[in-house]
């Protein structure tokens, strides 16, 4: 198995799309290379930002591939993706989660309401310079931008996802509640595997701060596991 450890253009500078066309790019170079790659078992996988870029190329290029083939030849060219924590859609409001009073005894993080913020107005609302756009005008392009499926993967066609998908989520992250609306589409809407969960007591990136013998260790195995299984599913393991 190869393994591409591909980083991606960061807003401010850089603001969305240009982490996915980075991920499109990798893309492009695993197709341009078959006497070193593989195409047809391509998988992706990402955690959080990262995450989303995974599920926004993969129903980008699974959108590209069902238009130019059709619905009745339509075979997805990725074949799995892997998604930790990701942002499913930056549209509607932001999610309030309850997080417990008290001393903190969970793993993970939790994003502060300005912290959010900021991530919002950097990802997606940084204008490009010496705009000339009035307000309203900006306001739409933010719209349209925003409703993007690889912006967005949660706006995307469920038949443009690929044939397995993992999304494991936090339930202290504010970003569970859109990532788990979407694991549940996908799996309402059949014609693929899906599989994950959201881990009860734990917060954004939990699998990097758990410890052996706690509950959310097995919880990191268990999602770890799975992943495996789906690249090995791929691979004809």
């Amino acid at each position: 198995m190869t393994i591409l450890d591909c980083t991606y253009a960061l807003s401010p500078e850089y603001p969305a799309p240009a982490d996915v066309e980075d991920a499109r790019d990798a893309y492009d170079y695993v197709l341009k290379n078959p006497d070193k790659y593989d195409s047809s078992r391509i998988t992706c996988s990402g955690f959080s930002a990262g995450g989303t870029v995974a599920l926004g190329l993969s129903v980008d290029i699974g959108a590209e591939a069902r238009n130019k083939a059709g619905e009745d030849t339509f075979v997805h060219p990725i074949k799995a993706v892997m998604s930790f924590y990701p942002v499913a859609t930056w549209l509607g409001e932001i999610p309030k989660v309850d997080i417990p009073s008290g001393p903190k005894d969970w793993p993970g993080m939790v994003f502060p309401d300005f912290i959010v913020d900021m991530m919002l107005s950097a990802h997606l609302f940084s204008p490009t310079l010496n705009s000339t756009l009035s307000p309203e005008q900006e306001q739409e392009r933010i719209k349209a931008l925003a409703s993007l499926p690889k912006v967005s993967p949660a706006c995307a066609d469920p038949n443009d996802f690929p044939p397995s998908v993992v999304i494991y989520t936090a339930e202290y992250d504010f970003l569970a509640g859109k990532a788990n609306e979407l694991r549940e589409t996908l799996e309402k809407a059949g014609g693929r595997e899906v599989s994950g969960k959201m881990v009860m007591k734990a917060g954004h990136g939990w699998d990097l701060d758990t410890r052996d013998g706690t509950p959310r260790h097995k919880d990191r195995i268990e999602a770890y596991e799975t992943c495996i299984r789906a690249i090995s599913k791929v691979g004809g393991l």
